[in-house]
């Protein structure tokens, strides 16, 4: 019950911010930069490319 109640706080909150986007990294703790490293650095390199070429899927993009 209560981990219901906390993802629905989690997806509310989601849905203050236009362009949020909500990931549940499986298998992660509290350190997901170290759990899942790669998670992490794809989605940053998504959010960048989003936010300085206004795509919407990464295609070609290499920092």
């Amino acid at each position: 019950m209560l981990e219901d109640t906390w993802h629905q706080l989690i997806m509310e909150q989601k849905d203050i911010y236009k362009n949020a986007k909500l990931l549940f990294a499986l298998g992660a703790g509290h350190d997901i930069y170290l759990d899942q490293p790669q998670l992490v650095i794809k989605e940053i390199k998504e959010l960048i490319y989003q936010e300085y070429f206004n795509k919407k899927e990464m295609r070609d993009f290499h920092i």
